[in-house]
């Protein structure tokens, strides 16, 4: 039992000529595996008579399964007819000598059974596969200096690079086809484990967890590392790309990321200066608006201004003045350098230029003296 490829263009012309035109049941782009048919006439699936045509499209592996076992198969793009008593004929151009040579095991000759099928796997890249992980996933931020804890979601695409071993790992049963979303069904698990690794190899990076996003091209190809050794050995497919599409913190990581960010704008003198004088500003309003009378909210605010007195004048843009080696101190003495204050004083406070005696710096415009 072979195939003999028919003239081109001869499908459209000639197909009522033929016993049987065979096409694919399914063709939506999301289509893995499906079987062929005869979509014109309501004949069973399962036997092929002599003479009958099948349609290969491009980028497809049609195989002619002969009492279960694969009898003939071709990988170009074409029209070809069976005949009972061909030899087997192996059209694979499109394979790699590998694929060609465990198909060539698997064949099966021989006078044709009771049960005759077609099938078709998909050789293109297969995109749009969702992802999601269920449960957080860790992340060690560097910069935060912190382990938190993210979910993420996204979508992969998949190759087929061995398609009978991937046909014979993934069995149909009694459905007609197998779509991505279903494949996926089967797969996810085996993805969310390996995306844990892949981003754990972007953490000891020490890549920050908010450009996760932007990092698509090296997660898959981490990805790749991981799952191709197993995936392309084991059901003969590989990841050919992965982008995560959305993040999300669990509730003790976004408080900790907020603090955090939080902490890093108030480490700016002129940012902690204006926080201070604006909670002070919201202090007197809620002391004139106390239920107890405004005397007894202004007594309070008194209180709580001289206990605070000394973080606000540490706080006042005042307090602090750039060395001339361009470090921001506060006090006398810099931190960095140890030089004194009055040794500066010939630099603006603000952005560290010479001031030469002037009275406002000329660089930034910073009032001096």
């Amino acid at each position: 039992m072979g195939l003999v490829k028919a003239a081109i263009g001869a499908a459209g012309a000639l197909s009522d000529q033929w016993l049987e035109a065979i096409e694919p049941i399914y063709t939506a782009d999301d289509m893995v595996i499906t079987k062929g048919a005869n979509l014109k006439r309501s004949k069973s699936h399962d036997i092929i008579p002599n003479g009958s045509v099948i349609h290969v499209p491009s980028n497809h592996v049609m195989m002619l399964l002969d009492g279960g076992k694969i009898a003939d198969y071709t990988a170009e793009e074409g029209y070809y007819t069976v005949n009972q008593s061909q030899s087997p004929s192996i059209f694979a151009d499109q394979l790699d000598e590998a694929v060609q040579d465990l198909l060539s095991r698997f064949r099966f000759g021989g006078v044709p059974s009771q049960r005759q099928q077609v099938y078709y796997v998909n050789l293109s890249e297969i995109k749009g596969i969702k992802f999601g992980t269920k449960n957080p996933i860790n992340y060690y931020d560097h910069f935060y200096n912190a382990e938190l804890f993210l979910r993420a979601h996204g979508i992969f695409s998949i190759k087929v690079t061995d398609p009978l071993l991937f046909f014979m790992q993934t069995p149909l049963g009694e459905k007609d086809y197998l779509t991505s979303a279903q494949l996926n069904e089967q797969l996810i698990g085996e993805f969310v484990e390996a995306l844990q690794s892949a981003i754990n190899q972007l953490s000891a990076e020490g890549e920050r967890i908010s450009f996760l996003l932007s990092k698509s091209r090296l997660l898959s190809q981490y990805l790749s590392q991981i799952l191709d050794d197993s995936w392309q050995k084991r059901l003969g497919i590989v990841v050919e790309s992965a982008a995560i599409i959305g993040l999300s913190y669990d509730d003790e990581s976004q408080e900790l990321i907020n603090l955090r960010n939080q902490g890093a704008m108030l480490s700016d003198p002129l940012v902690r200066a204006g926080y201070c004088q604006g909670a002070a500003a919201r202090g007197m309003e809620k002391a004139a608006s106390n239920a107890q009378g405004a005397v007894n909210g202004f007594l309070g605010y008194q209180m709580a201004a001289r206990n605070m007195g000394a973080f606000y004048q540490a706080s006042s843009v005042d307090q602090q003045w750039r060395c001339h080696c361009g470090h921001m101190a506060s006090g006398n003495f810099c931190a960095n350098c140890g030089a004194n204050r009055e040794q500066t004083a010939a630099f603006c406070p603000n952005c560290g230029s010479k001031t030469n005696g002037a009275n406002f710096c000329s660089h930034c415009g910073q009032k001096l003296g």
